[in-house]
Order: structure tokens, then C-alpha cells, then sequence
């Protein structure tokens, strides 16, 4: 993903929504918001906003970064997962060949897990597929998550 596509997701995100929605209470100082940090406890406001610049910081922790890393952090995403996810909400418009994480070893993960898939719709992986029926799996998880 190239950095024209992560800037347009950056500066189309509305930090500030995005932390509301995870339960940041913010409230206006001035040019910029505060509020308790997310990251850590705290009885005082140490945690910063500045929406004209798309930054947070913590001074009482020392959490900072952008909508992105905001994103990442609070969901649990990688970086690639959390810049899809605003861009698809933000109505960003990623290539789909930009959508690609990895590159060449991504493609070698794909191939390698495309062949294993095959080999356990054929005879010589039918006891692996049955154990997975045993186990619950229906050929229609098999199918979708290309086990």
C-alpha cells in the first residue's frame, strides 16, 4: 500500500469520531481536546488531541500517534487491517492491488494454502477431512475458509 492511499485514509478519518466510538470521553481545551487516557488509568485529563493535525499524545503514558495507530491500539488490528477498515468506512478508495499485504511472500502463503486445500478435497486427504466432520467442521467451512 503506497503512502498517497494511507494519507487520503488519514486525513478523510475524523480522529476525534473515532475515539468517541471507542469510549473517549474528549472534552474542548481550547484548539485542542483532553481526556482521560485510554491506555492507562488516570484521575487528571493527560491525554491530548489535536484534530487539525490528527494526533494524539499522553503525557502521562506517552501514547501518541495518528487515527491509524488510534485504530490499531484500541481493535486489536495490524496496520494494513486498521487502514482498510477507515477506509472502507471513510469511503476511501483502496486499488484492489494495493490491497495486498506482503507483496511475493503474501502470494507464496496463498499458493502454498490453495494447494493444501486441494489436497484435502482428494482422496488422498480423506481422513484429514473427516477428522475435521468429526470434529464439527461442515464442508462448508472447509469451503469458505479454504481449509
Amino acid at each position: 500500500m503506497d503512502r498517497e492511499v494511507i494519507e487520503r485514509v488519514k486525513e478523510a478519518a475524523d480522529i476525534l469520531q473515532e475515539m468517541a466510538e471507542r469510549g473517549v470521553e474528549l472534552k474542548r481545551s481550547g484548539r485542542r481536546w483532553r481526556a482521560l487516557c485510554p491506555f492507562h488509568n488516570e484521575r487528571t485529563p493527560s491525554f491530548y488531541v489535536d484534530p487539525d493535525l490528527g494526533l494524539y499524545h499522553c503525557f502521562g503514558c506517552g501514547a501518541s500517534g495518528d487515527v491509524i495507530t488510534f485504530v490499531m491500539e484500541k481493535d486489536g488490528l495490524s496496520f494494513w487491517e486498521a487502514v482498510l477498515y477507515l477506509a472502507e468506512k471513510y469511503g476511501v478508495d483502496v486499488p484492489k492491488e494495493k490491497r495486498r499485504e506482503g507483496g511475493k511472500l503474501s502470494e507464496a502463503l496463498e499458493f502454498a494454502a490453495s494447494l493444501y486445500h486441494q489436497a484435502l478435497l482428494e482422496p488422498t486427504g480423506s481422513e484429514a477431512l473427516e477428522y475435521l466432520r468429526s470434529r464439527g467442521v461442515s464442508p462448508e467451512s472447509v469451503s469458505r475458509f479454504g481449509l
